[in-house]
């Protein structure tokens, strides 16, 4: 989840703070609402796709728990990639994030 975005950072802070409380404390409303600031922040990379697919399963009338945490896990590797190629502090909140992500989807499990 990599921008250029002077938000990224705060984005990347708001939704690791988001994402270390328990997992019934996260509405899907608030889930959908920091997917579409990352999805506006990213534009057309490819972690958008994904972001997408996550807000579909988060709004579904039935969520299914197993492809919440499928979804968040794929987040986490493709975020721990894009902080490998990170620099400066960007590497540390994006390694943060991917770290949150897959903390949170084992807990969905």
């Amino acid at each position: 989840m990599t921008s250029q975005s002077p938000n990224a950072s705060a984005l990347a802070e708001q939704t690791v703070q988001a994402l270390s409380g328990n997992p019934a404390s996260v509405s899907p409303t608030d889930g959908a609402s920091l997917i579409d600031s990352w999805i506006s922040s990213l534009g057309s990379n490819p972690l958008a796709n994904d972001l997408s697919s996550l807000k579909s399963a988060l709004q579904s009338s039935n969520p299914d728990g197993q492809e919440i945490s499928s979804l968040l896990m794929s987040l986490s590797q493709q975020t721990a990639a894009a902080a490998s190629q990170a620099g400066g502090s960007a590497q540390g909140s994006l390694q943060q994030l991917a770290s949150a992500l897959e903390s949170f989807g084992n807990q969905i499990k």
